[in-house]
C-alpha cells in the first residue's frame, strides 16, 4: 500500500478540510451532521463531551459519536490500554494525568470526498489510502494544543461516496516518535472482525513498535543510498574478478619455474583485498591465503604449491611490526573520534534518575523490609521503576533513595508526585532531579555563620510622594568641574530645577562608578561599584542596603521592587565551562539575601551575554523567564532556540521541571496586567513564523497565527494589558547574495496584527499599511495608537481608533508628515502624543492632541541632535536629552517642556551622561475614588489655577522685595562714601590753592547765549548777472 507522509505545519495552512459525519448510532447525534477535521469540536469546547458521549462511555480518550462501541466494549478497551500502559492525551481537561504512552480513539461512521472539495475546490480525488492518512494528519492538528498524544487511532467504518464498507483503522503516530511514521497506514479490518478487535490489536502493534524503540537511522532507507551501495558491490566484484584472473595468469607462470615470485603475491593481496591497515607478515599471509582459496576450485591449484609459495614469502618479506620498546602515544581519540563519539555516556541516563530525601533510617536487619514497602509505593507510578539504596557502614539506610525511571517523562512525573509525598506520620519524601543534586557544592572551608545585622532605618522611602505641589523629581549625571557627579533635583515649573533636599546629599561627585538607576517605583537609587551594589533611600539619600557582587557590570529590579538581577561578566574569557557558576545573582531587596545564583553559560549555552534584561518578569512578580539554551545535533552544531525557559519565584526552578518548547522561538515578553506571554517565532522554509499567546502556568496557549514569508517582527503590548499588537514585514522572495546578506525581490508588505485579550477567544484583526513601518505606541488606557509610517525623508504619523464590533481599526487622523521621524511616545496617562525626530540636525519634536475626535498637532519644537526623550511619570511634563553616546557636535544638556510643547527650562551641562525622571507607584485607589476625582475634577482644577496664580504672583513679588534689598544696600554704599568726601574736602581745597571745585556755582554768573545750528542745508541755483546774461 503507497503512503504519503504529509507535513502537518504544511497541511493545516494549505487545506481546510470538512467531513461529514452523521451519528446515526447515538440518540442524542441522530440526524445532526457535523463538520470535518478543520473544525472538529476542541477538547476545551462545551459541547465536547456531549458529541464524543465520553459521559456515556466514562473513557476520556474514546471519541464515539456514533456509538459503533457499547459501553461494554469501552470497558474491555480500558483495560487492555491499561495493560499496555496507556492513558489519555486529554488529561489536562479531564485530569488524571499518568505516566505512560497518551493516545486518543476516534471511531467514525462515515467520512466522505465531497466535504473535502468543498472545503477546497482545488482539491483532486485521491486515494482511500492517502485521504485517510490526510484526515488522521488534520485531526491531529486540530487537536494538537489539547492532545499531545503518541498515538492517535481514527477507525472509519466506511466511505459513504464510494459505498466502501470496509472499515479502515490507521494508527497516527506523533511528532516524538518520527521513525515510526512510516506505520501510519490505513489497516483494513477484516470481515468478520469487530471495531474492538481491531483497536485492540493496534494498539497492542503500537506498544510493542514504541517499546521496541526503533532507531531513526533503519527508519528508511534511501533510494541513492541503494543504488550508491549496489555500484559499490559492482565495483568490489569486477575488481575481484580482474585480481583472480591476474592471480590465474601468474599462477601458471609458477608452474613452468617452481621458483614462486613473492612479487605476484603482493600484487595479488594488495589488488584483491585492499592496502591492509596492518602491515605485519601475519596479515598479509591470511590475504595471500583467502585469494589463493578463491581461486582453487577454478584453477587447481595444489596444497602443497600454496605453502610453499606461503612459507617462501615468509621467509623474504620484510618485518614491518614495532619493535619491543615501541610505545605508542597516539590515542583513541585522534585515531577514531567518530566511533568514540557514539560510546553511551552517563550523562544520556542521568535525566532518568530521581534523588529522593526523607525515607526511614533503619538497619541491616530491617533494610529488606523497607526496600520491599518503597518498592510498592513507587511501582504505583511506574511498574518498570528500579530503586538502590546506598547503604550506611553498618549496612542499614542512609535516609537517601535513588531511583531509576525508563524515561525522562516518567522521571519528572515522579519528581512531581513524589516531592512533598507524606510515607508516614514521621517522613515526607523531597524528590529532585539527579541532575539537579549534581549542582550542589560543597560548603566553603571559611564559611561561617553569618552575623545577625541591625536593622538600617533610613526614613520614609516615599517621602517626595507627599510634596504638596505634587512637583517630580529627576536625577542626572555629568562632570562637574572635571569630576563625575549625580545629583537628584526637583522640576520647579517655571524656574530651574532645584536639588531635592541638602545640597551636600543630594548631589555628590563620584557616588557611582558607571551608571546609576531608580527602582521601579522610585523607592531606591542604585549606583554600581567594583565591589557591589548600593541602594540609597530616605530624604538623606543614606545607604539602605549593599550587594556584594565584584566587577559587576548590570543591574535590573522586579516589577514590584522584591527582588534585584545582578551580573558579572568571567574575569577570563576561557573560565565559562569550568568557574563560571554564579555570574547571574538574584537576591531579595528587603532582606539583602542572595536566593538564587545561575550560570548564564548552562542557561543559554553561549560565552557572551545575549541581551539585558536577561530575566524578564512577570508582573505579579510569581515567574520570570528567559530564552532556552540552544541544543547540538550529533555534530556538535549548534541549532536554534526552541523554547522558553520559566522559573517560579518561590523555588527559583522550573515550572514543570522543564522548559516550554516553541520551535524557533526570537523574542517575547509579558502582559503589563496578568500572566500572559506573548512570542514570536521566526519562520524557515518550511515552517511559517507564529505569533501567539501563552497563558502561565497552565501553559495553554490562548491564541496563536501563522504567516509565512515575514522578515522583520516586533510586537507591543498596551500599558492597560487589553491588547497586543504584532508588526510583520512580509516579503514575496528572497536571494542571498554573495556576501551573504540577504536581498528581498518582489518588495514587501507591511502588516500590523492586533490581539484583543478582553475580548472573548481573543479576537484577532488586521491593519494592511501602504508604507514602510518605522514605530509604533499605544495609548496606555485608552482605544486609540499611532503608527509611524513613511521613510527618513518624509514619515507621517497616523492615529488610528479601534471601534467596538469593528473588524479593523479605523483611521482617525493623518497628521502633516516630518523630516527624520523616528519614534512616537504617548504620555503615560494618554490622551497626548509625542512624535520625535532623535539624532538629527533638525531635532523636531510634534506635540499632538489625541483626545479630540480629531487629532491636533498643538506645537512644534527643535532641539538640534538631541538623542533622547522621556515624558515625567504623570504625562504634565516632557524632556529631550543630548547626552554622551549621540552624535557628535551635539551641546550636551536637557530642555523641558510642558505636554503641550511650551519651552520650561533649558541647562546646557558638560559631559551629561544619563537623565531619568523618578519613577511613581502605581496608584492604589479604589476605582469609586478615582471617579469620584473625576467627578470632581473641575472643582480641584480651578483650586490648581489659583494656587498657580498665587504662586505667579508670589514670584512677582519676591522679585520687587529682591530689587529693593539690592536698592537699600546701595543706599548704604553710598552714603558712607558722601560722608568720606566730605571729611577730606578741605584737603583737596588746600592742594588747589583755596580753589574750591565741588562748591555749588551761582547762576547769575552765567551769559545766555544763542547758537543757531542748521539741522539740513540743500543746494539752490544763484541768480546770474546781466554780464552773463549777455554771455
Amino acid at each position: 500500500m503507497e503512503t504519503f507522509y504529509f507535513s502537518t505545519q504544511f497541511y493545516v495552512f494549505l487545506l481546510s478540510i470538512s467531513t461529514v459525519l452523521c451519528t446515526y448510532g447515538s440518540p442524542i447525534q441522530r440526524g445532526l451532521i457535523t463538520s470535518g477535521p478543520c473544525t472538529f469540536p476542541l477538547p476545551t469546547s462545551a459541547n465536547f463531551s456531549v458529541f464524543c458521549q465520553i459521559p456515556y462511555h466514562k473513557t476520556p480518550y474514546v471519541c464515539d459519536p456514533g456509538g459503533i462501541l457499547s459501553r461494554t466494549e469501552v470497558e474491555m478497551l480500558q483495560k487492555t490500554a491499561q495493560k499496555l500502559n496507556m492513558t489519555s492525551c486529554f488529561c489536562s481537561k479531564y485530569g488524571n494525568c499518568q505516566p505512560g504512552i497518551r493516545i486518543a480513539v476516534v471511531l467514525l461512521p462515515f467520512v466522505s470526498w465531497n466535504s473535502i472539495r468543498e472545503c477546497d475546490p482545488t482539491y483532486t480525488s485521491s486515494s482511500i489510502s492517502t485521504s485517510t492518512i490526510l484526515y488522521a494528519q488534520l485531526l491531529s492538528v486540530r487537536w494538537q494544543e489539547h492532545c499531545d498524544a503518541d498515538v492517535i487511532f481514527v477507525y472509519i467504518q466506511s466511505w459513504q461516496t464510494e459505498r466502501l464498507r470496509t472499515p479502515l483503522l490507521i494508527p497516527l503516530f506523533g511528532d516524538q516518535w518520527p521513525h515510526l511514521r512510516r506505520f501510519s497506514i490505513p489497516l483494513v479490518t477484516a470481515a468478520r472482525e469487530t471495531a474492538l478487535i481491531s483497536l485492540e490489536n493496534a494498539m497492542s502493534h503500537a506498544s510493542r513498535l514504541i517499546h521496541v524503540d526503533l532507531s531513526p537511522a533503519h527508519a528508511a532507507i534511501p533510494r541513492w543510498a541503494l543504488a550508491f551501495g549496489g555500484i559499490m558491490l559492482s565495483i568490489v566484484a569486477a575488481a575481484m574478478y580482474v585480481a583472480n584472473c591476474i592471480s590465474q595468469k601468474m599462477g601458471q607462470r609458477r608452474q613452468k619455474s617452481l621458483v614462486p615470485k613473492r612479487g605476484n603475491e603482493k600484487f595479488r593481496a594488495g589488488f584483491g583485498g585492499g592496502v591492509m591497515m596492518n602491515n605485519s607478515g601475519s596479515q598479509k599471509k591470511k590475504s595471500v591465503m583467502i585469494l589463493v582459496g578463491l581461486n582453487t576450485d577454478k584453477r587447481h591449484i595444489s596444497r602443497h604449491q600454496v605453502m610453499v609459495e606461503i612459507d617462501f614469502n615468509k621467509e623474504n618479506e620484510e618485518d614491518y611490526s614495532d619493535p619491543a620498546d615501541f610505545v605508542d602515544d597516539v590515542t583513541d581519540d585522534v585515531l577514531v573520534p567518530d566511533v568514540l563519539y557514539k560510546k553511551p555516556t552517563i550523562d544520556e541516563f542521568e535525566d532518568n534518575i530521581v534523588f529522593i530525601a526523607g525515607i526511614p533510617v533503619v538497619g541491616a536487619e530491617r533494610i529488606a523490609r523497607l526496600q520491599s514497602v518503597l518498592k510498592k509505593v513507587l511501582e504505583k507510578l511506574e511498574p518498570g521503576v528500579k530503586i538502590f539504596i546506598p547503604p550506611s557502614p553498618e549496612g542499614g539506610s542512609l535516609g537517601v533513595l535513588l531511583t531509576e525511571w525508563p524515561d525522562s517523562r516518567s522521571a519528572a512525573f515522579a519528581v512531581k508526585s513524589l516531592d512533598g509525598y507524606s510515607f508516614d506520620k514521621n517522613h515526607t519524601f523531597s524528590a529532585r532531579f539527579f541532575t539537579d543534586m549534581k549542582k550542589l557544592e560543597a560548603p566553603s572551608d571559611a564559611w561561617t555563620t553569618p552575623v545577625k545585622s541591625e536593622y538600617s532605618d533610613v526614613g520614609d522611602l516615599w517621602w517626595w510622594l507627599q510634596n504638596e505641589r505634587c512637583r517630580d523629581q529627576f536625577a542626572i549625571s555629568h562632570d562637574k568641574l572635571g569630576i563625575p557627579t549625580v545629583g537628584v533635583f526637583t522640576n520647579m515649573k517655571g524656574n530651574d530645577p532645584e536639588l531635592a533636599g541638602d545640597p551636600e546629599k543630594a548631589e555628590r561627585a563620584n557616588w557611582t562608578e558607571t551608571v546609576f538607576t531608580w527602582s521601579p517605583h522610585g523607592s531606591y537609587l542604585s549606583t554600581i561599584h567594583k565591589r557591589g551594589i548600593i541602594l540609597w533611600g530616605g530624604k538623606d539619600y543614606a545607604r539602605a542596603h549593599r550587594f556584594a557582587h565584584d566587577n559587576v557590570q548590570y543591574i535590573d529590579f522586579s516589577p514590584c521592587e522584591t527582588f534585584l538581577v545582578t551580573y558579572a561578566a568571567p574575569e577570563e574569557n576561557n573560565s565559562w565551562g569550568d568557574y563560571e557558576k554564579d555570574s547571574l545573582r538574584v537576591w531579595d531587596v528587603r532582606t539583602g539575601e542572595l536566593k538564587k545564583a545561575y550560570s548564564t553559560f548552562e542557561l543559554t549555552g553561549r560565552t557572551q551575554l545575549p541581551t539585558w534584561p536577561f530575566f524578564k518578569w512577570s508582573i505579579d512578580e510569581k515567574y520570570f523567564a528567559c530564552l532556552k539554551a540552544p541544543e547540538k545535533d550529533k555534530l556538535e552544531r549548534e541549532k536554534k532556540i526552541d523554547g522558553i525557559s520559566i522559573f517560579e519565584s518561590e523555588t527559583f526552578e522550573l515550572v514543570d521541571k522543564r522548559a516550554v518548547t516553541i520551535e524557533n522561538i526570537k523574542h517575547f515578553d509579558w502582559s503589563p496586567t496578568a500572566p500572559i506571554l506573548a512570542y514570536y517565532s521566526e519562520c524557515t522554509d518550511a515552517v511559517p513564523a507564529e505569533f501567539g499567546l501563552l497563558q502561565v502556568p497552565s501553559m495553554q496557549r490562548l491564541r496563536s497565527a501563522r504567516v509565512h514569508n515575514v522578515a522583520d517582527a516586533q510586537m507591543f503590548w498596551q500599558k492597560s494589558g487589553k491588547r497586543l499588537a504584532f508588526y510583520t514585514m512580509r516579503y514575496k522572495k528572497k536571494e542571498f547574495r554573495e556576501t551573504g546578506e540577504v536581498k528581498y525581490v518582489g518588495g514587501c508588505q507591511y502588516h500590523v496584527d492586533i490581539f484583543e485579550i478582553d475580548k472573548k477567544d481573543v479576537s484577532l484583526m488586521n491593519l494592511p499599511l501602504a508604507e514602510p513601518f518605522i514605530h509604533f505606541d499605544w495609548d496606555p488606557e485608552g482605544d486609540k495608537f499611532c503608527v509611524l509610517v513613511g521613510n527618513t525623508a518624509k514619515a507621517t504619523p497616523q492615529v488610528y481608533k479601534i471601534e467596538a464590533n469593528s473588524h479593523a481599526p479605523k483611521l482617525v487622523s493623518k497628521l502633516d508628515a516630518g523630516v527624520h521621524f523616528n519614534e512616537v511616545q504617548f504620555a503615560p496617562k494618554g490622551g497626548w502624543l509625542a512624535v520625535l525626530a532623535k539624532v538629527s540636525a533638525g531635532g523636531n519634536v510634534y506635540f499632538i492632541d489625541t483626545s479630540l475626535a480629531e487629532a491636533k498637532r498643538t506645537n512644534v519644537i527643535e532641539h538640534p541632535l538631541f538623542n533622547k526623550g522621556y515624558w515625567d511619570p504623570t504625562g504634565r511634563y516632557f524632556v529631550t536629552c543630548s547626552t554622551l553616546g549621540g552624535r557628535a557636535g551635539a551641546d550636551l544638556g536637557y530642555r523641558i517642556f510642558t505636554f503641550q510643547g511650551r519651552e520650561l527650562c533649558r541647562k546646557n551641562l558638560d559631559r551629561l551622561a544619563q537623565f531619568k525622571w523618578r519613577p511613581r507607584p502605581p496608584v492604589k485607589l479604589s476605582e469609586q475614588k478615582q471617579n469620584e476625582i473625576r467627578k470632581n475634577l473641575k472643582k480641584t482644577a480651578a483650586k490648581f489655577v489659583k494656587q498657580d496664580d498665587d504662586e505667579k504672583c508670589r514670584a512677582s513679588q519676591e522679585v520687587v522685595e529682591k530689587r529693593r534689598k539690592i536698592m537699600a544696600a546701595f543706599d548704604v554704599i553710598r552714603n558712607r562714601n558722601r560722608e568720606c568726601l566730605e571729611n577730606t574736602r578741605h584737603l583737596r581745597i588746600a592742594l588747589r590753592d583755596g580753589v574750591d571745585t565741588e562748591a555749588q556755582l551761582d547762576e547769575d554768573e552765567f551769559v545766555d547765549e544763542e547758537i543757531t545750528i542748521a539741522l539740513s542745508t540743500s543746494k539752490t541755483a544763484a541768480p546770474l548777472s546781466e554780464e552773463d546774461e549777455r554771455d
